[in-house]
Protein backbone atom coordinates (compact mmCIF):
# COMPACT_ATOMS: atom_id res chain seq x y z
CA UNK A 1 0.00 0.00 0.00
CA UNK A 2 1.33 3.56 -0.98
CA UNK A 3 1.70 5.91 2.08
CA UNK A 4 1.58 2.93 4.62
CA UNK A 5 3.54 3.87 7.59
CA UNK A 6 2.39 7.64 7.07
CA UNK A 7 -1.51 6.09 7.06
CA UNK A 8 -0.72 4.35 10.20
CA UNK A 9 1.37 7.54 12.32
CA UNK A 10 -1.59 9.53 11.29
CA UNK A 11 -4.38 7.17 12.78
CA UNK A 12 -2.74 6.73 15.88
CA UNK A 13 -2.26 10.39 16.44
CA UNK A 14 -6.04 11.05 15.62
CA UNK A 15 -6.64 7.77 17.95
CA UNK A 16 -4.96 9.75 20.65
CA UNK A 17 -6.42 13.04 19.77
CA UNK A 18 -9.69 11.41 20.71
CA UNK A 19 -8.93 9.56 23.69
CA UNK A 20 -7.48 13.29 24.97
CA UNK A 21 -10.46 14.59 24.25
CA UNK A 22 -13.27 12.35 24.63
CA UNK A 23 -12.56 10.17 27.65
CA UNK A 24 -13.94 6.52 27.62
CA UNK A 25 -17.09 6.18 29.38
CA UNK A 26 -17.88 4.04 32.07
CA UNK A 27 -19.95 0.93 30.88
CA UNK A 28 -23.51 0.80 31.61
CA UNK A 29 -25.56 -1.45 33.07
CA UNK A 30 -27.64 -3.51 31.18
CA UNK A 31 -31.29 -2.96 31.46
CA UNK A 32 -34.02 -5.76 30.42
CA UNK A 33 -37.37 -4.89 29.66
CA UNK A 34 -39.77 -5.54 32.09
CA UNK A 35 -43.02 -7.89 31.92
CA UNK A 36 -45.42 -5.52 30.50
CA UNK A 37 -43.15 -3.47 28.43
CA UNK A 38 -43.57 -5.29 24.77
CA UNK A 39 -47.11 -4.88 24.49
CA UNK A 40 -46.70 -1.04 26.04
CA UNK A 41 -44.04 -0.84 22.79
CA UNK A 42 -46.50 -2.32 20.79
CA UNK A 43 -49.70 -0.39 21.48
CA UNK A 44 -47.58 3.03 21.37
CA UNK A 45 -45.54 2.64 17.84
CA UNK A 46 -49.34 1.42 16.57
CA UNK A 47 -50.79 4.31 18.08
CA UNK A 48 -47.58 6.74 16.14
CA UNK A 49 -47.50 5.34 13.14
CA UNK A 50 -50.92 4.25 12.30
CA UNK A 51 -52.32 7.91 11.88
CA UNK A 52 -49.24 8.78 10.01
CA UNK A 53 -50.06 5.70 7.53
CA UNK A 54 -53.28 7.11 7.22
CA UNK A 55 -52.21 10.47 6.47
CA UNK A 56 -49.70 9.28 3.74
CA UNK A 57 -52.65 7.08 1.87
CA UNK A 58 -54.80 9.33 1.91
CA UNK A 59 -52.25 11.68 0.69
CA UNK A 60 -52.00 9.19 -2.15
CA UNK A 61 -55.50 9.14 -3.06
CA UNK A 62 -55.74 12.73 -3.48
CA UNK A 63 -53.12 12.92 -5.88
CA UNK A 64 -54.48 10.51 -7.92
CA UNK A 65 -57.38 12.02 -7.96
CA UNK A 66 -56.22 15.46 -8.99
CA UNK A 67 -53.74 14.24 -11.58
CA UNK A 68 -55.38 11.21 -13.20
CA UNK A 69 -59.34 11.77 -12.66
CA UNK A 70 -59.07 15.24 -13.60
Amino acid sequence: MLFEKKTKAAMEAARKRNEERFPPQPEKPEVKPEKGDLPAMMCSAYLILLPACILVLILLCAAGYFFILR
